[in-house]
């Protein structure tokens, strides 16, 4: 299967976030709710439940579950310590929750679908309830997650793409080689790989240009992909703050679904990516 990693965020408190714009609950409901996902994790399926606290009194939130119709089951906030996470009046918490499966066979995402958000919590006034709030999803998180699972899963049916942890530095170029390992299922389906696009961090080596438009069938022979990278720059900030810049976006249509599956090889690939950049931009005497 297309490898994916997963990790945890820490919740934490800030003022209700303007450009997220929460569904408004009714009006004996103390919280709103929305869904958004930090670029850091586009690749593990990891969302933030934001729930903003919309009375005049703080709460205690001690369980959040989100529900969609993209998914099989829920998506849970497993809270890190006991009695939950506190949220003053007019703040909003953001809460970490691991996607489920998608839901596939619902076909393509409808615009108009609606999430809903399960939220129990504490107040003086009211004591423990639970109510459940329409969840918004305005930068469509949800959609965006459901269609690259899909297409991950279409793919991964005809055959399974992988990154060689070893990169190849090709000594006095300035270039390395990433190698992408194809093994075919065996099955008769086939997908397309229409382009591999660059990061934050790797160019396509002009010299040597990346396969394109390439037919993949279930039947065929294992093979390899050799990805001829060049540093995309050499600022101090791009590995500082590097978040997406070694997985690696390839465009693929299988079956009935189109769209981008991010390639992670882990961390032995990253540090030796970094390795590469710091060495490649240091011997072009820039920054890096």
């Amino acid at each position: 299967m297309l490898p994916l990693m997963a990790a945890a965020l820490l919740s934490a408190c800030t003022e209700a976030p303007g450009d997220l714009s929460p569904a408004t609950p009714a009006d004996n409901h103390p919280v709103s709710a929305a869904v958004d996902q930090g670029r850091a994790h586009y690749s593990d399926r990891v969302v933030n439940l934001m729930i903003t606290n919309i009375s005049r009194e703080p709460v205690l939130v001690t369980s959040a579950t989100l529900h969609s119709p993209l998914y099989e089951g829920a998506a849970d906030w497993k809270p890190t310590r006991t009695g939950g996470t506190r949220v003053p009046a007019g703040s909003t918490v953001s809460l970490p929750a691991q996607l489920p499966p998608a839901q596939c066979s619902a076909g393509q995402p409808a615009e108009a679908a609606t999430h809903r958000m399960t939220v129990t919590m504490d107040s003086e006034r009211s004591g423990l309830s639970t109510v459940e709030v329409q969840a918004n999803d305005p930068h469509n998180v949800l959609s965006r997650n459901y269609s690259e699972d899909c297409v991950a899963q279409a793919a991964a049916l005809v055959a399974d793409l992988r990154i060689d942890q070893t990169l190849r530095v090709l000594p006095g170029s300035g270039s390395a080689v990433v190698g992408i390992d194809v093994h075919p299922s065996g099955g008769k389906d086939s997908l397309v790989i229409e382009s591999i696009g660059t990061t934050t961090l790797l160019d396509e080596d002009g010299k040597h240009a990346w396969p394109r438009n390439l037919r993949v069938h279930g039947t065929d022979p294992a093979s390899r992909l050799d990805l001829h990278i060049v540093p995309m720059r050499c600022d101090p900030h791009a590995l500082a703050e590097d978040k997406q810049g070694t997985r690696i976006p390839v465009s693929i249509a299988a079956g009935s679904w189109h769209g981008i599956v991010r390639l992670n090889a882990g961390h032995d690939f990253d540090r030796a990516v970094y390795r590469f950049i710091t060495d490649a931009c240091a011997d072009a005497g820039q920054a890096g």
